[in-house]
């Protein structure tokens, strides 16, 4: 059966997943069609929307999700659909991150990092210099560790990500991550290495292959692991 996917937002990250879709989806020989989603055309029952703009559109996806029997990926940074719509009554997936590897390393961190609450925990994050949002990734990992996002160190300079080991080639789409916890002596490194955007493509395939197999309510991605569904 063909999955419809339907991406709302105007931006890189948005006409990234568009562009990378189709072609991953022809690696996994999953089956879907991929289009720009706007509030003018007609909503399409059983669809995935993802939202992946600044939130504009974000509450509409939320109505029509419960309306069409539609699943709503909240991949934006910095705004929550909770916050916009506190009674949704569809299904909705909260995903701060979509590569899979990084879903199951924040989950293994959220159930470790209270064991270092005596230590001493800095995060480092590296993104592209045009991202403007929040850092969705690093604030989560600052709320595991009960930090503020202030205590986020963002690097968006290219001469400091080249230094930082960043390949030039990848400048302009990267997602690196720092934890670095120092207790009685003993330091502790753990680093994530995003290159590319392909990764969210698998994200949003892995997703979608699940999303019609959940009941109508509020998700975080991570709960798609504890299910065994990712």
């Amino acid at each position: 059966m063909v999955k419809n996917i339907f991406i709302a937002g105007k931006g890189k990250f948005a006409s990234s997943l568009l562009a990378s879709i189709p072609k991953v989806a022809a690696l996994r020989q999953q089956a879907v069609t991929v289009a720009p989603w706007s509030e003018d055309i007609s909503p399409v029952p059983d669809a995935v929307l993802v939202h992946a703009g600044s939130g504009r559109q974000l509450k509409a996806l939320v109505t029509q999700a419960s309306t069409t029997n539609a699943v709503v990926i909240q991949a934006a940074t910095g705004i929550t659909a909770a916050q916009l719509s506190p009674n949704l009554t569809g299904t909705v997936i909260e995903a701060p991150n979509l590569a899979i590897p990084i879903i199951k390393f924040l989950k293994l961190i959220k159930q470790g990092a209270s064991l270092f609450t005596g230590g001493d925990v800095s995060i480092k994050e590296s993104h592209q210099a045009c991202k403007s949002s929040s850092p969705g990734t690093a604030v989560e990992l600052a709320n595991a560790f009960s930090l503020s996002s202030q205590d986020i160190i963002s690097v968006r300079n290219p001469d400091e990500q080249l230094q930082l080991g960043v390949p030039k080639d990848f400048l302009n789409g990267h997602a690196l991550h720092w934890i670095r916890i120092k207790e009685l002596g003993v330091t502790l490194e753990f680093n994530t290495q995003v290159l590319g955007r392909s990764a969210y493509a698998h994200g949003v395939l892995a997703i979608t292959a699940i999303a019609h197999q959940l009941q109508p309510r509020l998700y975080h991605v991570t709960e798609l692991l504890e299910l065994g569904l990712i």
